[in-house]
């Protein structure tokens, strides 16, 4: 009696799946990490976009309002204050543009990513430089970010940690 000998036994099925269960496992955190990195690096790109267009904004008003004294409140942040006059405290979300504070004339018209808001954005007049604190995206409150338009932005230590 002959054996047909063109299949695969079950024991070198399972020898096969094993050594790819083994590769898998190996492999995942390599390739997790990598996304993690990438969505990170996603979120610091989407907040300096926010700081390029706190900046041009800021720009734009200082050559439209040559006449103004321009101080460290030009901006508002998270909460309005009675002298910004930039108002960037809803800004991204699909080109969604809302104008939160009632006494700003000019409104962050160039960021289009995700939803940033900031507990402070200040405009520093002395080196001309756009500085944010405890800046979060789309509501996750779980990781905030700070930094300034010469910089960069990171993540805050604490969220490291």
């Amino acid at each position: 009696m002959s054996v047909n000998q063109n299949g695969y036994t079950t024991i070198e099925f399972l020898s096969v799946l094993a050594i790819l269960t083994v590769i898998a496992l190996l492999i995942s955190p390599i390739i997790l990490n990598i996304i993690e990195d990438s969505e990170e690096k996603t979120r610091i790109d989407a907040i300096e976009e926010y700081v390029d267009s706190i900046d041009d904004a800021v720009k734009i008003y200082i050559e439209e309002h040559p006449q103004d004294t321009i101080d460290d409140n030009l901006i508002c942040s998270k909460t309005c204050n009675d002298k910004c006059v930039i108002d960037a405290t809803l800004s991204g979300k699909d080109g969604e543009i809302s104008k939160k504070c009632e006494n700003a004339t000019k409104t962050i018209e160039y960021y289009k990513r995700q939803h940033v808001v900031c507990e402070s954005v200040i405009y520093n007049r002395l080196n001309s430089i756009v500085e944010v604190k405890g800046c979060i995206i789309d509501n996750d409150t779980s990781k905030t970010y700070s930094g300034d338009s010469k910089n960069g932005v990171t993540l805050d230590k604490k969220e490291k940690e």
